[in-house]
């Protein structure tokens, strides 16, 4: 006995909604290996100009 609800529907919608978060998700990853990839080749690369002077 069906409600009027269908079911593709609502797994439609459940599947934009995990697309949606796997995106988010990818942003914050991203965003936050641009911080920190930015952040590590500043001190790489003050290391190796120390090294140099030695």
């Amino acid at each position: 006995m069906r409600f009027g609800l269908d079911t593709r529907d609502e797994r439609g919608a459940s599947l934009v909604e995990y697309v949606l978060l796997v995106m988010l998700i990818a942003v914050i990853v991203l965003t936050a290996v641009k911080a920190v990839g930015s952040t590590t080749s500043t001190k790489w690369s003050d290391t190796n100009s120390q090294v140099q002077q030695w």
